[in-house]
């Protein structure tokens, strides 16, 4: 009976975590968030799959794979936990506030098949379309 799952899981991983919350999203037609993110300077609104209507989350990982900037830099200490900057999170949390408030009660239209990336060192925010390379199936 609930009208949106939202996975602002940590651990062992967000892929890890939303894999296994999409797969009760599918099953039971339920929407799925993935509430924000965090790396270094970026933060990013996640999007809102809704079953069988938008981009998946699927899709989501494979453009994610394809598009990922830090791939390819040297490390230069690996840690297994980081902290956050509180004013980050509060901003993006914010926005994503704003997404799915937006998709739950249908005033204005959520940036559904995007997810926006808010760059904190040059204060802008760049809202990313991950479905322009997928079918996306109406039902």
């Amino acid at each position: 009976s609930s009208d949106l799952i939202i996975n602002c899981a940590d651990s062992p991983d967000v892929y890890e975590t939303s894999k296994v919350l999409n797969f009760y999203s599918q099953k039971y037609d339920i929407p799925l968030c993935i509430g924000g993110g965090y790396n270094i300077h970026i933060g990013m609104v996640g999007p809102i799959f809704i079953p069988n209507k938008t981009a998946s989350l699927d899709d989501f990982i494979s453009y994610q794979k394809q598009n990922n900037f830090f791939e390819n830099l040297k490390p230069i200490k690996f840690l297994t936990q980081t902290g956050s900057i509180s004013s980050i999170t509060g901003i993006v949390s914010n926005l994503q506030c704003m997404e799915i408030f937006k998709h739950l009660t249908g005033i204005a239209t959520p940036n559904y098949n995007k997810f926006a990336e808010v760059n904190f060192l040059n204060s802008e925010i760049n809202w990313i379309d991950f479905s322009k390379t997928i079918k996306i199936k109406n039902t």
